[in-house]
């Protein structure tokens, strides 16, 4: 999707995005990554020669189903033929009535050049540093416009940024490839789990002290043990599959073999950083590809109603006297 802002700004239809995507995937690392970033799609409105093939491309495009799904399941109202600028990112609370940011077109031509400006160098590396030159275009990418430009231009399901859209896409990706791989395109024959932790008693830490200083770095400490955990996250599947971390908690996508591993290095390295002193509550749910697919926010429901009710059941403190 990487070439929908230059298909937009050149007002062609929807479908193009991926001769564009072709265009700065090969420029950036070449032709062979960038038939695989092309054949995402395989719906009728892309010709046959551009559906996914091997068995890389059709990960791509099961995730990239997936993800859509997940982030915008409401079916967009009726538009006009062609994308046109200005495209509006709207806000994800607002219905779609309020708009975020506006983009013209020299604004989505100008955010492909400086794409392709920046990677293209780094790209060079891909081959023989593929996981170091990943981390750096996903940082690049992470901090491009490519937040203030939705994924989909039409109303009501124009509240999703296309960096976002990316992100779990690339998650889904992941998780599909580290549990075994391509299985076919029953989104069924896939799971996910959904991995949360929450910092136990983080308010009694916190005061423990009413000295100000006391305050301030036992703060200092919860949010060093998060980023710690978070750390942990990407080490192991890559910051794509880390949702979210702050403030004491965590959400990630990982996949079904891996999650408990996962939340265990999680678990010591926030509880290292805060040496016992505070401990955090991990965990997970499980969901099918096609739960995912269509109620990820049910998912995501579950998992903290099962959250709190794990919290619940810790053995309560003695008072200190």
């Amino acid at each position: 999707d990487i070439g929908k802002p230059e298909c937009w700004a050149k007002q062609k239809p929807w479908s193009d995005h991926v001769h564009y995507t072709f265009k700065t995937v090969s420029r950036i690392l070449g032709e062979d990554y960038a038939y695989i970033s092309m054949r995402h799609h395989s719906g009728p409105s892309y010709p046959s020669e551009y559906h996914p093939k091997t068995d890389f491309e059709k990960i791509i495009c099961l995730a990239d189903n997936l993800a859509s799904g997940a982030d915008r399941r409401e079916e967009p109202k009726a538009g006009t033929p062609l994308p046109k600028p200005p495209v509006l990112l709207t806000h994800v609370l607002s219905g779609g009535d309020k708009v975020r940011f506006s983009t013209g077109a020299p604004r989505l031509a100008y955010t492909t050049q400086e794409i392709e400006k920046n990677l293209e160098e780094v790209g060079k590396n891909f081959s023989q540093k593929p996981d170091e030159t990943y981390r750096s275009i996903y940082c690049f990418l992470k901090n491009s416009y490519l937040r203030f430009i939705p994924a989909d231009t039409r109303p009501p399901i124009n509240d999703v940024s296309l960096w976002d859209h990316l992100k779990l896409t690339a998650a889904f990706s992941t998780c599909i490839w580290l549990d075994g791989g391509y299985k076919g395109d029953n989104p069924e024959k896939y799971g996910f789990a959904l991995l949360s932790g929450d910092a136990d008693r983080v308010s009694q830490f916190v005061t423990t002290s009413t000295r100000l200083p006391d305050l301030s770095a036992r703060s200092r400490r919860i949010n060093k043990a998060t980023e710690e955990a978070a750390s942990s996250i990407e080490e192991n599947l890559g910051p794509e599959c880390l949702i979210f971390a702050g403030g004491g908690g965590f959400l990630t996508i990982s996949p079904e073999k891996m999650v408990e591993n996962i939340a265990l290095k999680a678990k010591e390295a926030f509880e290292d950083i805060t040496q016992g002193e505070v401990t955090i509550t991990v965990n997970h749910v499980m969901a099918g590809g096609k739960k995912a697919q269509r109620s990820f926010g049910e998912v995501w429901r579950d998992a903290m109603r099962e959250m709190r009710l794990k919290k619940l059941t810790r053995p309560a403190l003695m008072p200190l006297s």
